[in-house]
């Protein structure tokens, strides 16, 4: 995956906390906050649906994600009535 450089301003401590986590397996603080960084927006997920749907129609992916946030719209309502 192509990488890019964004730079910003850590909390020291946190910075450090990285660093210790990071040490018995050799990985310094970037790679763990990167890490972090990737589980936090659930990146490894999304990874892993795009992979197993190759191949599938995208307005067929389209059609069930509308289909189910209307699915989940209608129970919010029926639950705050």
């Amino acid at each position: 995956m192509p990488s890019g450089r964004v730079s910003v301003e850590i909390d020291a401590e946190l910075v450090e906390r990285a660093g210790r986590a990071g040490a018995p397996t050799g990985r310094g603080a970037e790679a763990v906050v990167e890490d972090a960084l990737r589980a936090f927006l659930g990146a490894e997920v999304i990874d892993t649906v795009r992979a197993r749907n190759r191949g599938v129609d995208p307005e067929e992916i389209a059609a069930l994600g509308r289909s189910e946030l209307k699915a989940w719209r209608a129970d919010q309502q029926h639950a705050a009535s």
